[in-house]
């Protein structure tokens, strides 16, 4: 069974439960709404007390930063340090911003320095392959 199926499964037993009667008042409606509301307030104490022990040892609590992409000058600096081919970068910096900086999946790019890299060897293995088979 996959999950969302197993969700739906869970929907439906509950959605049973609490129709049984036609009221919504049977005791497994009340049983489902208590566990419900069970769950949330301990979800909440788990959040306030994660953040009390976080300011209790003085640590900050830093908001989730949003993935940014490089500027050029970035970008060429970064190339230059790991002698990656600069024009490749450029190529991935264009194509990345034509995408909205999403993945070809659709998935946001959170390490940008990883996937200039991974796209330069690709590029590069993909490049040497057309000139090996243009040499035959």
């Amino acid at each position: 069974m996959t999950d969302e199926q197993i969700i739906a499964d869970v929907r439906d037993s509950m959605d049973a439960l609490e129709d049984v009667d036609g009221t919504g008042d049977s005791f497994g409606a009340f049983m489902v709404k208590c566990s419900s509301e069970r769950i949330q307030q301990r979800s909440e104490v788990n959040r306030a007390n994660a953040l009390a022990g976080h300011e209790k040892h003085g640590h900050e609590i830093r908001k989730v930063q949003p993935p940014r992409l490089p500027t050029t000058e970035e970008l060429y600096d970064f190339c230059a340090e790991k002698h990656l081919d600069d024009a490749l970068g450029r190529e991935w910096l264009e194509i990345t911003l034509s995408r909205g900086g999403k993945t070809r999946e659709g998935m946001t790019i959170m390490n940008w320095k990883g996937a200039v890299t991974n796209y330069v060897a690709a590029r590069l293995k993909t490049l040497s392959k057309g000139q090996q088979m243009n040499n035959y």
